[in-house]
């Protein structure tokens, strides 16, 4: 690697080539702690330089930028580029597009970004290595904790430093103690004499008592020694050393561990005057004859003699830095292939301080779970030669040092015992956490379960302790009982079926036991779905080591030493800690299938095992062909649909983000997204004559320019009204229609909580603003407010939607509210329907991303419109398939990693890809080489590629649902699909009107996953249906402002709204309804 780069000048004084510090920072990468031996070609081959280095506060505001050579980028043009690449960002990220091209290396500490750049080819470990050195060595002259003032009110230091570390790019001197003697810090009492304006300088008086010297004169028969200052001298001499190991233990279901190691840290602190030479003897439980295999991947400090190890195993020779510095590193394996791994713990040599067992799936129907603790008492002895019981021998005592105290090797002390049970997303809450000893909370936000047992507790010997836990899944469902027991999806008949003849008691009895267990296995299999799949264990432990590896000596030598002084005998300590964050780690049985009668029913989620959609063949069959059997699967292990078997479907008890794509599928300014159409009413005793639309916005609100809505219009004479989606939800939104009209605004909300099973209206009343954005509430609270107002309409003011409207029009998730408009569903089975759609299709990237990697999204293109037509046929070129979304026969084998879809088509120059993003970006520079175009792309705010063939698997959630009964009080019988409809809906699938039942449910559902023709509808109804008045209902009027750009009365600009109207607060009724009345008897031929 970057061989002796840090290095001042010389060498150690055995003239050993010495080796790179190990950093212990989570950030670092792991196979980066082995910087030891020579040079590796690629310094030869990589001979770059840094060019810059540039420091943010937490703000993103740049507090300082250092550039060692040519002209980098500056740091306000470098931060947007390094931030347009979603978090968790690499270390090192290449910005192909600068000029020149351009490497960027990044590390995060203390709430500061650090970002080196560099043009040219250059070793990514060393710029990393130094940017840690950086911090350090800030650390050192500053103190810690590194603060933006700090840096700021400091600059002298800080550019000091920086020249010092960095010469022209290329990396020089970066050791604290060597720097000291190059870098003039002023001393407090040079601060104190400079603040009462004295002459002269406070000299040698002044520098004395400051943290750091100014340049001395090292003497000359002192060899230069770049990690150690000239001149120490200390009045107590002391040294200390301080070994840390972390435990990191994975243990399988039974018990057996598969794995167990533990890397260790040996921090020394010298505080010795002169140039001590010291020798440091380790030995481990096997013997100092075994410790270089016992060792693995050791990596020491420049000052360690290397020859001095590899001589003498155990022997670490070095002349030590001042002060305290990081000596070695190493990693021990707890688990050598000569003890074997099999078996449980008590078959191997592997004795752990804590023993964790998790059983799952307990009570009557499954719904509890339990961890066992078994602690062990640390067993010290007084002696040096004394062993733990623990590990492969403990951390004993070495010679003078230990004693009875607690977190001695004698007595060894446990703190901070936590464990940490992470939940399925499914999970809604524990009610009941009964824990033997300490206290047990659980996160519902996190969805995690922490249970700490305090010290004290810990201190009286070997002890075990229990925790007892229940959960509880989502709300259930009205369904939830009648799930089919066969297996067949037929469902709960009302038909009078019951035998001629009376069934016997006995007969009868047994019937009901039997339903009774079905319906407790079901229960069991629901839960099993619950239980958490691993729990963590997390500890220190003073006065022990895991790898039992001990400190024996630490000498120093007088003969090889100098400035030490007559007589001197420095103090020695050791100690030992080790650390387990969440280390030791216990697996639950993996999650099976619950299988009845030979068929697969899945319940409450996505296993992991196999792939469902876009081809994916399950038991030899594919999702759409109807020949396979059918099974029943349970979104949210309350409601069963009949389908074809799948692999355990568990769409996210949240389904976060479901429909935030299609909410921001036309983002870019004034593009209109999906919503719902539908008109607006005629006067009384009108005639049908001029045709009107009624639109719903359903998205609005991006940040910045970047904005976009879903819309969903009811057409009639020439009005659409418009309904806001996700984006534009915002606590409260209901509050201005519940105060000005509470007769008829109350009763509504009532309604809609008694649908969800909860209390929607006082999320959306009251928030938290966090939780109503959350999609399973965000959904079905948007449409809720768009239906309130619209029920608003018809009761207060006397709208007649059937009687005054035409047609009804939706984009994505609006055309469900314009199914409800136009009379095809019930309020209550829509909002059933979209929330089931909404976790099926977020479960459907979920599995996308677990199964295929890769980056999902949408992107919104922005041309002008007469190249529109040419860019479609272009994308459909590269693509290959408009509706399948892979170029070639099928897509039923092509991985979604390389699918993309135009999944809307919003206006005369604008649609939206969606797919996986860098298939997107080759599409796009597909488009700008061979069509001589360059359209505007814009990243939409969302992270799910609705619209796409991703989302197949909610294909079958649709129809499924669609093909059930309805959920309605007194159409329990009836067909969800009402037809004909009171007014006829168009689709976006078809752009236009629906024909049958079936049409209704077979383009509702493929809907998920087709293009959005948007334009393609509005073009139908503003051609040939000639609606010529539109009305938008809702929060937001980006989707007014659009429409109005491309629609309505044309020549009528003296008319307030110029026939585009919108509705987003009660007091802008009245105005709407004059506009109205002036435009009631308006046809084309009045257009000037």
């Amino acid at each position: 690697m970057a061989g002796r780069w840090f290095l001042a000048a010389g060498a150690p004084a055995s003239g050993q080539a010495p080796t790179v510090t190990k950093r212990e920072r989570k950030s670092f990468p792991p196979h980066t702690h082995q910087l030891h031996g020579a040079a590796s070609d690629a310094d030869v081959t990589m001979n770059g330089v840094i060019e810059a280095l540039h420091i943010y506060d937490e703000h993103n505001h740049a507090i300082l930028s250092h550039t060692y050579t040519g002209r980098p980028l500056s740091a306000q043009h470098l931060l947007p580029l390094y931030l347009e690449h979603p978090a968790p960002r690499p270390n090192v990220l290449y910005l192909p597009n600068t000029s020149p091209p351009t490497l960027v290396f990044s590390l995060k500490h203390a709430n500061l970004l650090f970002l080196a750049t560099s043009s040219s080819d250059i070793e990514p470990l060393l710029v990393l290595e130094f940017i840690h050195r950086i911090i350090d060595v800030f650390e050192e002259f500053l103190g810690a904790p590194l603060l933006a003032h700090k840096i700021e009110s400091n600059y002298d230091v800080v550019a000091q430093l920086l020249n010092e570390m960095c010469d022209a790019g290329n990396i020089n001197t970066t050791e604290p103690n060597a720097l000291r003697d190059l870098v003039e810090v002023e001393g407090w009492v040079g601060k104190l004499l400079g603040s009462i304006n004295l002459p002269g300088k406070p000299g040698n008086f002044g520098t004395s008592f400051s943290n750091s010297s100014a340049p001395s004169i090292i003497a000359q028969n002192t060899p230069a020694l770049p990690w150690r200052r000239a001149n120490v001298r200390h009045t107590s001499n002391e040294m200390y050393a301080d070994i840390v190991e972390t435990l990191t233990v994975t243990l399988a279901p039974s018990g057996r561990p598969l794995a167990a190691f533990s890397n260790g840290t040996i921090a020394f602190t010298c505080k010795v005057s002169g140039v001590p030479d010291i020798v440091m003897a380790l030995t481990s439980p096997s013997g100092k004859h075994n410790l270089a295999g016992f060792m693995d991947l050791p990596v020491f400090h420049p000052c360690v003699r290397l020859a001095r190890w590899k001589e003498r195993p155990g022997e670490l020779s070095f002349i030590p830095p001042d002060g305290r510095f990081i000596l070695a590193s190493y990693e021990v394996d707890l688990l050598p292939f000569t003890s074997g791994k099999s078996g449980n713990i008590s078959s191997n040599n592997l004795k752990l301080p804590v023993n964790i067992e998790m059983k799952t799936g307990l009570g009557p129907t499954g719904s509890d779970f339990e961890i066992r603790l078994h602690v062990n008492k640390v067993l010290g002895t007084g002696g040096p030669s004394a062993q733990s019981q623990y590990g492969r021998g403990g951390g004993g005592a070495g010679r003078g040092f230990g004693g009875p105290h607690a977190g001695t090797p004698a007595s060894p002390l446990m703190e901070d015992l936590i464990v940490t049970v992470p939940l399925p997303a499914e999970v809604r809450n524990l009610p009941e956490l009964r824990p033997s000893k300490g206290d047990a909370s659980f996160s519902p936000g996190e969805k995690v379960l922490e249970w700490h047992i305090p010290t004290k507790e810990l201190s009286v010997g070997t002890s075990y302790f229990g925790l007892r836990c229940t959960v509880v899944g989502q709300l259930p469902d009205e369904e939830d009982d009648e799930l089919d027991p066969t297996g067949f999806g037929f469902g709960k008949s009302y038909a009078y079926d019951e035998p001629y003849q009376a069934t016997s008691p006995v007969r009868a009895k047994k019937t009901t036991e039997k339903a009774d267990d079905e319906k407790d296995a079901k229960k069991v299999a629901q839960n099993k779905m619950l239980m958490p799949s691993s729990a963590s264990v997390s500890f220190s432990v003073k006065g022990w080591l895991p790898s039992g590896l001990k400190v024996e000596s630490i000498l120093i030598d007088p003969r090889k030493s100098k400035g030490l002084g007559e007589g001197v005998k420095p103090y020695k300590g050791v100690k030992y800690l080790t650390v387990s964050k969440g280390g030791v780690e216990t697996r639950s049985e993996p999650r099976k299938r619950a299988v009845r009668g030979g068929l697969q029913r899945a319940i409450a989620g996505y296993s992991s095992e196999r792939s469902i959609g876009l081809g994916t063949s399950v038991r030899g069959g594919h999702l759409e062909h109807p020949p396979i059997p059918s099974g029943v699967m349970a979104l949210n292990a309350t409601t069963t649909f009949p389908m074809p078997p799948l692999p355990e479907l568990t769409p996210s008890a949240e389904a976060a983000n479901a429909y935030g794509l299609m909410g921001s599928a036309a983002s870019a300014g004034d593009t209109l997204l999906p919503g719902v159409v539908g008109g607006m009413p005629r006067r009384k005793g009108s005639g049908r004559g001029r045709r009107c639309s009624f639109q719903v916005s359903r998205h609005e609100a991006r940040r910045g320019t970047e904005r976009g809505m879903n819309s969903s219009l009811l057409a009639t004479d020439e009005l659409t009204l418009r309904r806001a989606g996700q984006g534009v939800q915002k606590v409260g939104m209901i509050t201005p229609w519940l105060e000005a009209f509470p007769a008829t605004a109350k009763p509504i909300l009532e309604e809609i909580d008694h649908y969800m099973g909860y209390k929607l209206s006082d999320i959306i009343a009251n928030g938290p603003g966090k939780l109503l954005t959350k999609t399973p509430n965000a959904q079905p609270a948007i449409m809720a407010t768009s239906i309130l107002i619209l029920r608003i309409l018809e009761r207060e003011f006397g709208f007649d939607i059937p009687q005054r409207v035409d047609v009804t029009l939706g984009h994505s998730l609006g055309e469900f509210a314009a199914l409800v408009a136009g009379g095809y569903l019930e309020f209550e089975d829509s909002l059933y329907l979209v929330r089931k759609r909404a976790e099926a299709m977020h479960e459907a990237t979920r599995r996308a991303m677990d199964e295929y990697g890769g980056e999902y999204g949408m992107v919104a293109i922005v041309t002008e419109p007469e190249y529109l037509k040419g860019l479609i046929e272009a994308i459909h070129d590269f693509v290959g398939h408009s509706s399948a979304g892979s170029k070639g026969e099928s897509s039923e084998d092509v991985p979604p990693i390389e699918q993309v879809l135009i999944a809307n088509i919003n206006s005369k120059n604008q649609i939206v890809l969606s797919g996986n993003i860098e298939r997107i970006k080759t599409l796009a520079t597909h488009v700008r080489q061979f069509l001589g175009h360059d359209p505007r792309a814009v990243r939409l705010n969302s992270d799910s590629p609705f619209h796409s063939p991703i989302m197949k698997p909610a294909v079958s959630v649709v129809k499924s649902i669609l093909n059930k009964k309805s959920r309605v009080k007194g159409r329990e019988g009836e067909d969800i699909i009402t037809f004909p409809g009171k007014l006829p809906c168009i689709s976006n699938v078809s752009a236009r009107p629906f024909e049958s039942k079936e049409d209704v449910k077979d383009l509702l559902a493929r809907q998920c996953l087709e293009t959005v023709r948007w334009w393609d509808s509005i073009k139908y109804l503003d051609q040939e249906e000639k609606v010529r008045r539109w009305i938008g209902i809702g929060p937001g009027k980006v989707g007014r402002n659009l429409v109005g750009k491309e629609v309505g009365m044309r020549g009528k600009d003296s008319v307030k709204g110029g026939g585009v109207w919108a509705i987003t607060d009660p007091n802008e009724i009245e105005e709407v309804l004059k506009g109205l009345e002036d435009t009631e008897h308006w046809s084309d031929d009045d257009a000037e």
